[in-house]
């Protein structure tokens, strides 16, 4: 490989020309989706995924990853594929242009959850491992992200709307417009060449020994490594490990009657999602999808509150 002086430009912190040799897959999205266990699971003897999560995407610093590329393997073996994991990586379009712009050819990987169990999810992640603080009314993030919330809230639920923006879809029907709320300004301008694999977190969990081993098989060949991978690993983040003891005012139940606002329009937005996901981000060349049949199963039960079969 060549010299770190070569790619980077330590005066002006830039990279030269493109750098998607240097990485080989990238773990994008969506926060309380599985990513972390997908990230250690693919720590393997064929795979390496850069230490903790890697966002220097998000703020244009394309040369530090580079960089710790080159930190954490001073010996790269050709064989061994690169990864990193930033989870927010999908919803930001610096992000998007950098992949675009450095690392064409990375394959991306994004992981799925119903918008409603992610929400939970997400909201005891933030609020639900500290006493310090008063935690915000879920009747409070039924739209945007304003202040004190934490970046928890219904916006971050619309992952079709995120997935838009990678310009897989041809964005001219009114019909698929619809499902994305007719913004298109808001989802459009752009192609983000990068293949990319859909991954559910039901998929992760699957006890079904025969779609578990083709997920793996599939992950495998998407990646294009030689040997199979072990089984997906289940991994908390360090940051709840160490504090299991939950504040238990602000630990929610999602089903509770107090969250019904929230989940009402949670709900809307899984059942435009699953649609739009299906019918068009699925059918492009450059998706991919492991047992796409369960996949799409799956995707149905978000168009169902899932607190109405608890």
């Amino acid at each position: 490989r060549p010299e770190l002086s070569e790619l980077i430009d330590f005066e002006k912190n830039t990279v030269f020309g493109k750098a998607d040799w240097a990485l080989d897959f990238a773990i994008v999205g969506f926060p309380k989706c599985g990513t972390t266990s997908l990230m250690e699971s693919l720590r393997t003897s064929q795979t390496h995924v850069l230490d903790k999560e890697q966002c220097n995407l998000g703020t244009n610093q394309v040369w530090q990853v580079v960089q710790q590329i080159y930190n954490e393997t001073p010996a790269h073996n050709p064989l061994i594929k690169i990864g990193l994991k930033c989870p927010r990586d999908a919803e930001n379009h610096v992000s998007l242009a950098n992949y675009q712009n450095y690392f064409h050819r990375t394959k991306l990987i994004v992981t799925l959850r119903h918008p409603i169990r992610w929400f939970e999810s997400f909201y005891n992640f933030r609020f639900g491992t500290t006493r310090k603080k008063k935690a915000p009314k879920t009747s409070s993030m039924t739209a945007g992200c304003g202040k004190g919330l934490r970046n928890v809230c219904a916006y971050r639920a619309r992952f079709h709307m995120h997935l838009a923006r990678f310009g897989k879809t041809p964005l001219n029907t009114t019909e698929e417009l619809d499902l994305l709320s007719g913004e298109r300004d808001l989802v459009g301008g752009r192609s983000v060449p990068n293949k990319i694999m859909l991954i559910h977190v039901e998929q992760m969990a699957d006890k079904d020994k025969k779609r578990s081993s083709q997920l793996l098989e599939d992950l495998r060949t998407y990646l294009n490594l030689p040997f199979p991978l072990p089984p997906l690993k289940h991994e908390i983040p360090s940051r709840v490990k160490a504090k299991k003891l939950l504040a238990p005012r602000t630990k929610i139940n999602i089903c509770d009657e107090q969250h019904k606002a929230i989940r009402r329009v949670l709900l809307q937005t899984g059942q435009s999602a699953s649609k739009w996901i299906e019918q068009y981000f699925m059918g492009s060349d450059d998706v991919f999808v492991s047992s796409p049949d369960n996949f799409k199963k799956i995707l149905a039960s978000w168009k169902v509150d899932p607190c109405k079969n608890a």
